[in-house]
C-alpha cells in the first residue's frame, strides 16, 4: 500500500567554501573560458553536469560568477543549491535532472514560487537523464569529483587506499564516458596536505583515462 507522509526530507548544508574549493572552481571556470575563446565550446555554451558537493557547488558558483561565461543550461541527474541560486539570478536559464538535493531552506524558496521555478526546472526519470545517446548528442560538459588521480588520466572516485569505500559513482560514469568535455576535479593533498591525491598510479579505477579529458586542482590544470 502507500503511506502519505507529510514529513520533509532532510538535506545537509555543504561546508562553506575555503581558498582551496574557490580556486578550483575559478581553475574550471577559466578553463572552459578559454575553450569557448578558441571556438572549441560554441559561442552559446553547451548543458553542464556537475556532481554532487562542496567542490561541485563551488565550480557551479565560480561559473555562475564569472562574467566571461555565457548564461547556460544545466543537464544533470541532480540539482544542488547553487543551480537553484544562479537560476533564481538569471545565470542559469534552466535546468534539466532526476532529482532535487537541497536544504530545507531552499526546496522552500522552489515551493514558494513554484510557478517561476516550474517554467526553468524539469524533473525526468533516470533513463533519460542519464541517457548516453541524449548525454551525447546534447554535447554536456560532464564534471565529477575524484578522490585521486593518476598520472595516467586514471581516476578514483570511490574508495580509499583502494579498499574502504568512500561512496558511490552516482551516474558520473553515464556522463563523463558520453560528455563532449569530461572533467574531474579534486585538491591536490589531503589529511592537511601529507597525502597527494595526484599519485602513479590510482589504487582504485572508477573511470579510465579513455573517458577522462580535464584534471583539475587548485595548483592548475592537466588537459
Amino acid at each position: 500500500g502507500v503511506i502519505e507522509c507529510n514529513i520533509p526530507e532532510e538535506a545537509r548544508a555543504f561546508k562553506p567554501l575555503d581558498p582551496v574549493t574557490e580556486q578550483m572552481g575559478h581553475n574550471v571556470a577559466d578553463f572552459l573560458v578559454s575553450d569557448l575563446k578558441k571556438g572549441h565550446i560554441p559561442p552559446q555554451f553547451l548543458p553542464l553536469q556537475s556532481g554532487v558537493g562542496v567542490t561541485s557547488n563551488a565550480v557551479l558558483e565560480a561559473l555562475g560568477q564569472n562574467p566571461n561565461v555565457p548564461v547556460f543550461s544545466v543537464y544533470t541527474e541532480v540539482v544542488q543549491d547553487a543551480v537553484v541560486k544562479y537560476m533564481r539570478e538569471g545565470r542559469i536559464k534552466d535546468a534539466s535532472c532526476s532529482s532535487l538535493t537541497v536544504t530545507n531552506d531552499t526546496l522552500k524558496e522552489v515551493y514558494d514560487d513554484i510557478d517561476y521555478f516550474k517554467k526553468h526546472l524539469t524533473i525526468r526519470q533516470s533513463e533519460i537523464s542519464n541517457s548516453p545517446e541524449v548525454i551525447r548528442r546534447l554535447g554536456v560538459i560532464a564534471m565529477n569529483t575524484a578522490i585521486e588521480c593518476d598520472i595516467y588520466g586514471n581516476e578514483n572516485s570511490s574508495h580509499i587506499c583502494g579498499s574502504k569505500l568512500m561512496n558511490g559513482i552516482g551516474g558520473s560514469c553515464d556522463y563523463e564516458r558520453n560528455g563532449y568535455i569530461s572533467i574531474f576535479t579534486t585538491q591536490s593533498t589531503t589529511k592537511n596536505g601529507c597525502i597527494s591525491a595526484i599519485v602513479p598510479m590510482c589504487s582504485h579505477v572508477d573511470s579510465t583515462e579513455h573517458d577522462v579529458d580535464v584534471i583539475v586542482t587548485e595548483q592548475g590544470v592537466a588537459d
